[in-house]
């Protein structure tokens, strides 16, 4: 058909101007100047954004960091797109709780930062998931997600084995049994925790090491995972999380016929995917019978979990599959019944793509347009001819990424839709070269990257490098620029490895993949019309803090209605120190601190000021809303009735580093603290991370729990918590609410004091605190003032000793200049909102002189080098240096990036 419209069109997005240009072959010439360009219009008043992570690899140990680097860029053209100024960056646990946000300012357009991993994180496979604000407000369906794994060296030795006793579709029973160094494992202790906390106690069987757990229907509705903690004689506390059931599990299938619905009379091909209870895909064998019984054909869907099979369904007759997996657990699904007259399927040559019409009726009774876009943007729109079976369309017209063909009637309404994926990719090239071609320990070495666009032309501008221990840690292939870009950010749900569908060998698995998904950022049909998609928020450019005062009125059934005017006056403190700024609220009470631009550990002094003759009775602070996490990746399944390390796949490579570093229990000499070595103590830096001073008892191990509003009671195994602030009585709200961090220089928490030295302790408040009866000393005062029974001889107490210029004396327990803690904090208050993450350098060692080459402390990295923002000159050329640790193995250097064209670029080498 000849080509006789050629779409440009120019998207002005504030500071960002791309040219588009965009081919489509049409016969009707109103719909080329009418339709076609509300495609134009509709992305101009609507941009979109997608976000890659490259991080310095994919298996970490806990008290590792991970660096990572978030390419920012057009949702259409790829083109790098830094109109939001921050992006989050969070670790979600496989529970769906959310470990670490970070938030990262864009710095010469780059968003780039890392995670720091706590010691205490269980094993398991985590979800790091990146977006912006206006993404979360806006296409929170499409925020990047990848999984990383964690693992703790301390289950090197342990092996589990996990039975299945009993499954139903309803409920799953699992044996637990554990072993170490192939001997007995003896457990003290097993928890099986579900989200929100709900624990389940695994009965203990006749063998000491085995144990049952049975997950109920209920619980199988909501988790694909729990958390397992384990105690053994000796104390020691192993935990990791793991999929809900074995690869023996229950399944479902999903059946997706090409193009959406089924036709009768002609040949339909139907793809499969089958996802077990734990969410992993699953191998099945397939057998498609009709409503008599009659075999008609056979079907896999291998480790992948899709597949694809063949029918011709006839008109009245109902189909079925009968299922079945590797343990011999068989289902039979029905098949979706025929619904349309029209179907649509594409075949792929090496050269074209192959649209065939498929209908139950001879001929076609109404004028059909076949539209292929390619992330939105229109590439091929043509008119399908009555009596016209096929059109084909020469690949080279269309870009990299997925091709969304739509079949539709003459309103423009959809009959049928398929994806295809092009793999006509325009990446530039990176070549890396060494300085040598094989290195000792700890030898310097330089590398040199040659940057180049497509067509040859140097390429100026900011990438990514990460070089990596190939021998303690494998390179992370399977998520690429690419991937992220082509394939995860434009489907919904998780893909797995998503790199490894676009190999040549997961050809046709790629093309199942296409047909059990859809197309969802834009409706194409509906912006054909006209009926554009306007979004209902702006990308960030400042942060801010806002809230509502409300005012006291004379009558009771009016208290706690909003205000006219109040003054609102905020400070800031530890990053944020010197920023004061009062505002006026508006009739609602509301009021607005913006323009905002703060770093991490910066915090704000909120205090309301009564206005115009009105008595403030509250202030509430709106907090920032953050997506609710969904969907995280499950676990890797387990294998069942067979004993296997916890991580045997990850575990080997970091075997080395685990014995030498990690499997050695610490012994801590204290000196006695009140008469007992069983203590805690947190420094003045360490209490400085802590936003609040409910963090810093968090950091402790103690949880509140609440009597009233703003009123608190610590506990430690179930007896109330002393506490002292400077060696006096304090009430646990006025601690809370009253005291911040900055004001501390230590605070210890101790399990078992005596309760006689307690006693002493309290007779000592009474001497200041003059609402303290003098009798009160001649009986227990554990009992009578906190309520702690008289059986209890140990006493669990807190005691924060508060710098040498800080007057704590109006902090007591009873004192005459003690203030209600609920009136404080009524009116005024401090928070610690989250801020931008203040860059930090990657640490490489320098091992340019013969004292630090023989220093004896072992070089274990992992990462042996990280650059964020290694930029190339007019060249294209980029050179930088680093040093080999102890470990003689290969490494391996990854570069990753993106032009200013939208020209992904993604290059590695493996070096001796």
């Amino acid at each position: 058909m000849k080509k006789i419209y050629l779409l440009s069109f120019i998207i002005l997005l504030l500071c960002y101007i791309q040219p588009v240009k965009s081919q489509h072959t049409l016969t009707n010439p109103s719909l080329q100047s009418k339709h076609l360009n509300n495609v134009a219009q509709q992305i101009n008043l609507y941009f979109q954004e997608k976000i890659h992570l490259h991080i310095d690899k994919n298996t970490y140990l806990t008290t590792d960091t991970i660096w990572l680097r978030a390419y920012l860029v057009h949702a259409t053209f790829h083109t790098p797109l830094p109109i939001s100024r921050y992006t989050y960056i969070e670790l979600i646990n496989p529970l769906g709780a959310i470990v670490e946000r970070i938030q990262l300012k864009a710095r010469r357009r780059l968003f780039f930062g890392h995670i720091a991993l706590s010691d205490t994180l269980p094993d398991g496979d985590y979800t790091l998931r990146a977006y912006t604000d206006y993404m979360a407000n806006t296409t929170k369906d499409y925020l990047f997600k990848r999984k990383i794994k964690i693992i703790s060296p301390k289950w090197g030795n342990v092996k589990m084995k996990v039975t299945t006793k009993g499954t139903t579709p309803n409920s799953s029973q699992l044996i637990f049994q554990f072993n170490h160094n192939d001997s007995l494992f003896s457990v003290h202790h097993l928890e099986a925790i579900l989200k929100k906390g709900k624990s389940h106690i695994p009965e203990r069987q006749k063998r000491k090491d085995q144990f049952e757990v049975e997950f109920t229907e209920k619980v199988m509705e909501t988790n694909r995972s729990f958390r397992l903690r384990l105690t053994d004689r000796l104390d020691n506390k192993y935990e990791r999380f793991l999929p809900i059931a074995t690869d023996k599990e229950q399944y479902n299938v999903f059946f997706y016929p090409e193009g959406g619905s089924l036709v009768n009379g002609v040949s339909n091909r139907i793809a499969i995917k089958a996802i077990g209870n734990s969410g992993n895909t699953t191998a099945l064998s397939l057998c498609i019978r009709d409503d008599a019984g009659d075999s008609l054909t056979v079907a896999t869907t291998k480790t992948s979990g899709v597949g694809v099979f063949e029918i011709v369904p006839q008109n009245g007759k109902q189909y079925y599959a009968h299922c079945m997996n590797l343990y011999g657990t068989s289902k039979i699904i029905p098949l979706p019944n025929a619904r349309s007259s029209y179907g649509l399927r594409i075949e792929a040559t090496d050269s074209t793509f192959q649209a065939h019409l498929q209908t139950s009726t001879v001929g076609i009774s109404q004028p059909l347009y076949l539209i292929a876009h390619v992330r939105g943007a229109i590439v091929s729109s043509q008119l399908w001819k009555n009596q016209q079976t096929d059109i084909i369309l020469d690949k080279k017209l269309f870009p990299e990424g997925i091709i969304q063909f739509m079949l539709l009637d003459q309103q423009l309404n959809p009959l049928c839709e398929r994806l295809v994926f092009s793999k006509n990719y325009r990446t530039g090239n990176c070549y890396i070269t060494t300085n040598k071609t094989e290195y000792g320990k700890r030898e310097s070495i330089t590398v040199n990257l040659t940057i180049n666009d497509p067509t040859g032309n140097p390429v100026q501008n900011y990438f990514s490098v990460s070089v990596t221990d190939a021998e303690t840690t494998s390179p992370d292939t399977c998520h690429t620029i690419q991937s992220s870009l082509l394939l995860t950010n434009e489907l919904k749900g998780n893909i797995s490895s998503p790199a490894l569908w676009l190999t040549d060998e997961k050809k046709e698995a790629l093309d199942y993949l296409m047909m059990t998904h859809k197309w969802e950022r834009y409706s194409i049909p509906a912006i054909l019309k006209g009926q554009y998609e306007i979004p209902h928020a702006k990308p960030e450019q400042d942060m801010c803090i806002q809230g509502k005062t409300y005012t006291q009125r004379p009558f009771i059934g009016n208290i706690g209605k909003t205000s006219d005017r109040h003054a609102v006056i905020v400070t800031g403190t530890k990053n944020m120190a010197g920023y004061q700024e009062i505002v006026m609220t508006n009739s609602n009470g509301e009021f607005k601190f913006d323009q905002l631009d703060f770093p991490e550990n910066s915090g704000f002094r909120i205090l309301v000021r009564q206005s115009e003759g009105k008595v403030t009775d509250s202030l509430n602070i709106i907090p920032k809303r953050f997506p609710v996490p969904n969907d995280p990746f499950p676990q890797e399944p387990l294998q069942e009735s067979i004993f296997s390390n916890a991580e045997s796949e990850n575990l080997t490579n970091f075997q080395r580093i685990g014995n030498r570093h990690y499997l050695l229990h610490e012994v801590k000499i204290k000196s006695p603290y009140w008469g007992t070595s069983n203590y805690q103590t947190l420094t003045e830096k360490e209490i400085s991370l802590a936003n609040d001073m409910k963090q810093v008892l968090q950091k402790m191990g103690l949880k509140n729990i609440m009597r009233d509003y703003n009123s608190f009671q610590y506990f430690h195994n179930g007896t109330p918590v002393v506490i002292f602030l400077d060696n006096y009585l304090c009430d646990p709200s006025v601690l809370i609410n009253w005291l911040s961090p900055e004001y501390l220089r230590e605070i210890t928490f101790i399990t078992d004091v005596n309760r006689s030295y307690v006693n002493e302790m309290l007779k000592g408040t009474r001497e200041w605190s003059t609402k303290l009866l003098d009798e009160y000393g001649q009986k227990d005062l554990c009992e009578l003032l906190l309520q702690i029974d008289r059986t209890k001889n140990k006493v669990a107490v807190l005691n924060a000793t508060t710098k040498s210029n800080f007057d704590s004396r109006c902090f007591g327990f009873n004192s005459n200049k003690y203030i209600s803690p609920w009136k404080y904090g009524k009116t005024q208050l401090s928070i610690y909102p989250l801020g931008y993450q203040l860059p930090v350098e990657f640490y490489s060692p320098q091992y340019d002189n013969i004292s630090s080459k023989e220093n004896l402390v072992p070089d274990l990295r992992t990462t042996l080098f990280w650059k964020p923002n290694i930029k190339t000159d007019i060249n294209g050329r980029a050179t930088f240096t680093f040093y080999t640790s102890d470990n003689p193995g290969p490494f391996f250097i990854i570069v990753e990036g993106i032009t200013d064209k939208g020209e992904m670029i993604r290059a590695t080498k493996l070096v001796h």
